[in-house]
């Protein structure tokens, strides 16, 4: 018996030796401020921020933010729901998205993976700074007012879905202060998967000047080198420029520009960025504002909005992400049979008149409207999530693919939102039986003695 009792306290002590000493590394004491990443310069506590690329800013994942009272509003979850990760995965390759999270700030790494310089344009392979169908909205870009006379324009980027767009043909248009440039296929831009083997000899114009070729895969598995490509376009002569449009014009071609630089009469390319697209502002090297975003709670007319059956054949991301979407004026509701399918109206968003987080699991609202209408929380759908206007129960709504919504009348209503999932209530109901059960357990042992 002593014997077993040593070999127990030897093995004990053993195990304590390991894990202080070899698994120190892994584990080092450390005080717990210390664990908190410092704010990224330009954000303050209790700001709400979107993180452009979240793979690429390690030390603020998963939630690091919040000991510093900042909320990201991707959150955190191991199991992120398929609409989730495809409305991000959107974002980044659809710059105009950024206004739908509802996120005034938004965090990005500053030498980010798919960083690169061509011919002086800096540019990210994988995150565009301008992209769309024809029929979306134009992008538009602020000139700084530090650069001045400019002899071209250089554009990196590249058409996806174009390989029946004959040589030659318009597929955007460039607008520079108000003078038009055509980008045309073949000449500007090209086929993304022009030497795709399936589209050998399907693709009916010439490839552009290549500017970097990368590795490229089709959903069905066949691999293919995917270009970039460039093209400059030279510019009156000017004192300086205020500000640069595209606009795509083809409905069935996508495209993407990924990299746009200003060349003087030197040959000095001046990048144009994210923070250079109208709307956004840098506050520092990691931070941007987004003066476009949508308010996280706001209110918007029941006839502006739309149902699935819009583009029945579209998934509630696609119609989310579709060019003919104006994400100030249109909202997509999911589970309101009354929902019109065709939206009609163009009044923008109204913020609602005030809204408290009442700890992490309630929200509450005051919002005010002038016909029937729906208000919009930019915070996830849950099954969970229950609703009461005006104290009394309502239903809570799918909005814009991942958020919440209720309707409400015209007036002025409390909404409040809680989070009283029935997983929950089960769990509780289980418990008590179970603990029910072991009292009587306890009760009958006790009593045969």
């Amino acid at each position: 018996m002593r014997r077993a009792i040593v070999g127990q306290g030897l093995f004990v002590g053993l195990l304590a030796v390991d894990l202080l000493v070899f698994a120190a590394d892994f584990h080092p004491r450390a005080p717990l401020a210390s664990l908190a990443p410092a704010l990224p310069s330009g954000v303050t506590s209790g700001e709400r921020i979107l993180m452009y690329d979240a793979p690429d800013l390690p030390a603020l994942e998963p939630n690091q933010l919040l000991a510093d009272g900042v909320a990201t509003v991707q959150g955190y979850s191991s199991l992120p729901s398929q609409r989730h990760v495809e409305l991000e995965a959107a974002t980044s390759s659809q710059p105009s998205l950024f206004d739908l999270w509802g996120a005034p700030l938004i965090l990005e790494p500053v030498n980010p993976s798919d960083l690169h310089e061509i011919d002086g344009v800096r540019l990210r392979a994988q995150h565009p700074l301008a992209a769309g169908f024809g029929g979306a909205a134009p992008s538009t870009f602020v000139v700084p007012p530090d650069v001045g006379p400019v002899a071209s324009l250089r554009l990196i980027g590249t058409l996806s879905y174009a390989f029946r767009v004959p040589q030659g043909q318009t597929v955007a248009t460039l607008a520079a202060d108000g003078t038009v440039f055509p980008i045309r296929a073949g000449i500007e831009l090209s086929e993304r998967a022009y030497d795709r083997p399936s589209l050998q000899g399907l693709v009916q114009h010439q490839k552009a000047h290549v500017a970097r070729d990368f590795e490229d895969v089709t959903p069905e598995g066949e691999d293919y080198p995917g270009h970039l490509y460039e093209a400059n376009i030279v510019l009156p002569p000017r004192p300086a420029w205020r500000s640069i449009t595209i606009t795509p014009t083809q409905p069935e071609v996508l495209v993407e520009i990924h990299g746009l630089a200003l060349i003087d009469s030197n040959g000095a390319a001046h990048s144009l960025g994210l923070a250079d697209r109208d709307g956004f502002q840098r506050l520092s090297d990691q931070v941007l504002l987004d003066t476009h975003a949508l308010p996280r709670a706001y209110v918007l007319p029941r006839a502006q909005a739309y149902s699935p059956a819009r583009h029945a054949g579209l998934t509630a991301t696609q119609l989310v992400a579709s060019p003919d979407v104006d994400l100030h004026t249109m909202l997509l509701i999911e589970g309101d049979p009354t929902t019109p399918q065709e939206p009609s109206g163009s009044q923008p968003v109204v913020a609602v008149d005030a809204l408290q987080d009442l700890g992490p699991n309630v929200v509450r609202i005051t919002a005010t409207a002038d016909a029937p209408s729906y208000v919009v929380l930019e915070d996830f759908y849950h099954r969970g999530w229950v609703a009461r206007i005006d104290e009394q129960p309502a239903r809570v709504l799918i909005a814009n693919a991942l958020f919440r919504a209720v309707a409400i009348e015209p007036g002025t209503h409390t909404i409040e939102f809680r989070f009283e999932p029935g997983s929950q209530l089960i769990g509780a109901a289980v418990s008590a039986v179970a603990l029910l059960v072991s009292l009587l357990a306890i009760g009958w042992g006790l009593r045969s003695r």
